[in-house]
């Protein structure tokens, strides 16, 4: 297994390539940190979060902490429990923490064990980024630019050491995609376990690895000469011969067992296999047409009276808006397997959503639209790319503070 994960991961050929990313992602690590504690020092604690917690080294770090990280704190330490009628921690899925655990006790402080795992998957998961857009033959400059826009994504603070579960569902969905373009099927399958007992949102890239494994091995394919201009433009499947199909392609599967291990696990201790759903609802985000429409949102638009919030969902949305209308780019230049994860995932909390609160911070693991943009701003002039980068990055440095001081932003 050891020599199967290097062998996906790590190439002699490509080390100075991955060194130089993770050089880049330290650097931009240390400043972030920097910018936290700035922030906190000079604007103080507006909000610290779900249920505040201390632990060492806390006055440089206090501001990596805040909300969601009190929760995955709670259940390294004390594990799950339900509270009939309120917020209960059954919502949050069990990798992260189990992780914090492990760590922590190595560390002897379960929140730096948080800071710890975020930090070296945020700093994994680049180097992964920059792999994945080299095998997709992306010019070094390309690579070079789409790794930026991905770094400086207006929510890629949580990839910075905050005690959030995303850097570490980065990390998995793209091990588990070079896996698979290795054609390492069974390994695939087992590493997009870490995905799925990661987050709900990890459903998508088992479905997408398991669309791109049909393709790769030409169970779905493209025939240029029929179909509607539109399929032939974008390359969509448009042919299925399952007898190309091999025994060991059914392994991909495997990444739906993360998700399977967490409903087993609740419906054995509390009796309700969907009980991380059912829990939305104590977060506002209970499902029906209100929620579909976005009602909350349009009322908080129309009346503005919470600025910070209006500000930051409208951003998400038209992100939300993008990674959309991208999905058939995506599949046209990567493939469909990466166009359905990108496609589920943005439907997602599209669906279940009730402000587009969180969008920004889910749609942070789009590698694909990443490499995509990467691409393109290779084709553009140099103010073109500085101004992209530098207001991407202004948006991140902004939120990243702004998330210090304790607003609510994702």
């Amino acid at each position: 297994m050891v020599r199967s994960v290097d062998a996906v991961v790590q190439h002699d050929d490509e080390r100075p390539a991955d060194l130089r990313i993770a050089g880049t992602f330290v650097a931009f690590l240390a400043g972030m940190v920097a910018l936290s504690a700035t922030s906190v020092a000079v604007f103080g604690v507006r909000s610290q979060g779900d249920p505040p917690i201390h632990f060492r080294w806390e006055s440089v770090f206090e501001g990596l902490f805040r909300y969601d990280g009190g929760w995955y704190a709670g259940i390294a330490q004390h594990g799950y429990h339900l509270v009939a009628g309120h917020q209960s921690n059954v919502a949050y899925f069990p990798a992260y923490p189990l992780a914090m655990r492990a760590i922590g006790a190595l560390t002897g402080d379960t929140v730096l064990a948080g800071i710890l795992v975020t930090a070296v998957a945020g700093c994994l998961g680049a180097v992964l980024a920059g792999r994945w857009m080299r095998r997709q033959n992306l010019s070094p400059q390309a690579v070079t630019l789409g790794v930026a826009v991905m770094l400086l994504y207006p929510y890629a603070w949580f990839l910075y050491g905050v005690v959030y579960s995303d850097a570490l569902f980065l990390a998995a969905i793209l091990a588990a995609s070079l896996a698979v373009e290795c054609n390492r099927i069974v390994l695939a399958g087992l590493l997009t376990v870490v995905a799925t007992a990661d987050r709900p949102t990890g459903v998508s890239i088992a479905i997408g690895l398991t669309v791109l494994v049909a393709e790769r091995r030409g169970v779905l394919h493209h025939d240029p000469e029929t179909g509607p201009a539109l399929v032939r433009r974008f390359r969509f499947p448009n042919r299925i011969d399952v007898s190309r199909l091999q025994r060991r392609d059914g392994a991909i599967l495997l990444g739906f067992a993360g998700l399977a291990g967490y409903m087993w696990y609740l419906h054995a201790e509390f009796g309700r296999a969907l009980l991380f759903l059912d829990e939305q609802r104590y977060w506002g985000q209970e499902s029906g047409v209100r929620t579909l429409v976005k009602a909350q949102y349009w009322w908080e638009l129309t009346h503005f009276e919470h600025r910070s919030l209006v500000l930051t969902t409208t951003l998400q949305a038209i992100l939300l808006l993008a990674g959309l209308a991208l999905v058939p780019f995506v599949g046209r230049r990567f493939g469909w397997g990466y166009a359905t994860f990108q496609l589920v995932l943005v439907a997602m909390p599209a669906i279940g959503s009730r402000d587009f609160m969180g969008t920004g911070r889910y749609l942070m693991v789009l590698f694909p639209t990443h490499a995509l943009v990467g691409e393109w701003l290779t084709g553009r002039s140099r103010p073109w790319r500085l101004g992209y980068l530098t207001v991407s990055g202004g948006l991140l440095v902004v939120l990243a503070a702004s998330f210090a001081h304790g607003v609510y932003l994702s």
